[in-house]
């Protein structure tokens, strides 16, 4: 495995459980409100089904790891990517959140499985949009952190 294509972070006002309630919500804030599809168990599938720029997505993987409030390791492929449904299509996005008190860090990162790396024009896509993803998880979380508080 290389090492990641991208690596975004950010900090989020709310406890790590309601970081994670928001991330592995079956409406998902982080995936831009995709409905996600699995039972949250090593090695089981994992799908998200919704729309983006007006274009409707079914993407899919399976989950690698996972540590309760702590950790989310999942593959991840897009037809959208126009390759073909193969291992070296796919990539390894691993969420890591950091209990720092009432906040928690949230680190991810893209690493392709296998294949040739994208040009940097892909990548800074591919970073925008896990920004993007991460402001929807910080904004989910900070708000049910507000409503619980």
């Amino acid at each position: 495995m290389d090492k990641p294509l991208v690596e975004v972070e950010t900090l989020i006002e709310a406890e790590a459980g309601a970081v994670w309630d928001a991330l592995t919500a079956r409406k998902s804030a982080m995936f831009m409100g995709a409905d996600v599809e699995t039972d949250w168990g090593p090695g089981s599938p994992i799908s998200f089904t919704g729309e983006f720029q007006g274009k409707a997505f079914k993407d899919h993987g399976e989950i690698r790891d996972i540590e309760d409030r702590r950790r989310l390791t999942f593959t991840h492929y897009s037809p959208s990517s126009g390759k073909p449904d193969v291992p070296d299509s796919y990539n390894l996005v691993d969420v890591r959140l950091e209990p720092q008190g009432e906040r928690t860090r949230v680190k991810l990162s893209q690493t392709p499985i296998g294949g040739e790396r994208p040009d940097a024009k892909t990548i800074a896509a591919f970073r925008r949009n896990w920004e993007v993803m991460l402001d929807g998880l910080k904004t989910a979380a900070e708000e049910r952190s507000l409503a619980k508080g």
